[in-house]
């Protein structure tokens, strides 16, 4: 589909899908693979290119790799699960409320992948758990190149924790100097900024437990507040 407009509309696609810029608004989008042989690589079957989602949650699932490029979700959770998300170009996440976790993106048994040269925002995002981004301990955020890649957390809320990011239980990973930065023994590329984002309980930027060691990031004004 190439300048398409859907509104109060169900987006349901099961094998493969292209999108450039078009429009879903008020819609529930679902991306669905049945077939384990289909989805048990990271083959791109979905792709979206200068798209705007308003009010409209994203379910990923068993979809191999959905791929979203100079993309604007305003009020649009995504849900990932047993799935791969490209992200590239300038790409947003605002203003997205959730009563689940993970205000902008929850992932489950998935992968993030931020893509060369990306700018990746998340702003005013609001959870229980993970105001903008939630990850079980099967999943991963990876990042194509750390040298080009920007990514901001802006003023994202946890109503409990993880302000920004809530990872749930991550396992002891020795070979991983840091979170946002992989083996790195010399200077460290600053790929994440932190601004303003607020926990009620714990973890106003990040929540992970005792053994995710965590560099190459700026923090501002983030805030844990009893409640």
């Amino acid at each position: 589909c190439s300048s398409c407009k859907f509104t109060d509309s169900y987006f349901g696609v099961a094998q493969h899908a292209m999108c450039e810029q078009c429009w879903f608004v008020n819609s529930t989008i679902e991306l669905v693979v049945e077939s384990f042989e289909l989805h048990k690589t990271d083959l791109v079957y979905y792709k979206f290119a200068d798209c705007v989602f308003l009010n409209s949650p994203t379910l990923l699932y068993n979809t191999g790799a959905a791929r979203y490029v100079d993309c604007i979700f305003d009020n649009s959770s995504v849900t990932v699960a047993s799935s791969f998300m490209y992200l590239g170009g300038n790409t947003s996440f605002f203003n997205s409320s959730t009563q689940t976790n993970g205000g902008a993106i929850s992932l489950r048994w998935s992968t993030i992948v931020i893509e060369e040269g990306a700018k990746v925002t998340f702003k005013n995002n609001t959870a229980p758990y993970g105001g903008a981004l939630y990850m079980d301990s099967a999943s991963s955020l990876n990042f194509v190149s750390i040298q080009t890649t920007n990514v901001s957390f802006l003023y994202n809320t946890a109503l409990i924790s993880g302000g920004a990011i809530f990872i749930e239980d991550p396992p002891v990973r020795p070979t991983v100097q840091c979170f946002f930065i992989a083996n790195i023994s010399a200077d460290y590329y600053i790929i994440a900024n932190f601004v303003r984002n607020t926990a009620n309980e714990a973890g106003s930027v990040l929540y992970g437990g005792n053994t995710l060691p965590v560099c190459g990031y700026n923090i501002s004004e983030s805030l844990e507040r009893p409640i």
